[in-house]
């Protein structure tokens, strides 16, 4: 394969990598997502064990914050309806800048992990034909089954660092576009919730905050429609660490 052709192959996947940022991380706020609706339930009523009784929304999301800043790791699952396609997330986030996890669209999959400043990615032959390889057989033949690995200074990979980041993904989901309100929550997967919307005019959604417990937060959707984002298993023992060398191929072998 050629030098030229080399490079290509990078610009192509780069180009890729920074589109499934904006399909992905960038919708994962409390200003709207898209997608599986499985953990919702009815509204909830108020319960003798309510932790949140009496707070204003600003004090819930402030209560929230610090919850989940306190935590070491937690579980984002769901799907994200993004310019008329279905993207399903399945990643956990553990510290800062450690994650793993996997990322389907269009019938295609990604697996990902970022372990300090090394990102790794392991595309299938659909996912590699439709952006790296472009059809190439030489191309999915050299990367197939393997995890390509890059740096997080290496050029158009910030942002896809960011989706893999414990910290960054705390901040974004909690950062409402609008001014917030308290609302009637619901059971999230059996826990009891108090609800806070976004009034943000044209992407306001809502945060479910556990009412019982600790008052994590479990999940975002849209303020109509199905879909959204759930975050699971908080502050969990999960260790993450980089793929085997032998299924490990750098960046910089690619050209």
């Amino acid at each position: 394969m050629g030098q030229a052709a080399s490079q290509g192959q990078c610009r192509r996947w780069r180009a890729f990598v920074a589109l499934l940022v904006v399909g992905t991380f960038g919708s994962i706020l409390l200003a709207g997502c898209g997608g599986d609706g499985d953990n919702t339930g009815t509204p909830s009523t108020t319960v003798s064990t309510s932790v949140l009784e009496d707070l204003t929304a600003d004090q819930v999301l402030a209560t929230t914050k610090a919850a989940a800043q306190s935590a070491k790791s937690v579980h984002v699952t769901g799907e994200i309806a993004e310019q008329g396609q279905s993207i399903s997330i399945d990643l956990k986030l553990a510290g800062v800048a450690r994650g793993s996890g996997t990322v389907i669209q269009d019938g295609g999959r990604i697996d990902l992990v970022r372990v300090g400043n090394d990102i790794y990615f392991k595309a299938d032959d659909t996912t590699l034909n439709r952006t790296v390889a472009q059809g190439n057989a030489e191309i999915v033949k050299l990367i197939a089954g393997r995890y390509i690995k890059a740096s997080v200074d290496t050029e158009g990979f910030a942002d896809f660092a960011g989706l893999l980041d414990f910290v960054e993904f705390v901040k974004g989901a909690l950062s409402p576009d609008g001014t917030i309100s308290r609302v009637d929550g619901k059971p999230i997967d059996g826990v009891a919730t108090v609800a806070l919307k976004d009034n943000d005019a044209t992407s306001g959604g809502l945060l479910y905050v556990a009412d019982s417990g600790e008052p994590y937060p479990l999940r975002i959707e849209p303020v109509s429609g199905r879909g959204g984002v759930t975050m699971s298993d908080w502050n969990a023992d999960v260790t993450i660490t980089p793929p085997p060398a032998d299924q490990v191929i750098d960046l910089s072998a690619l050209g």
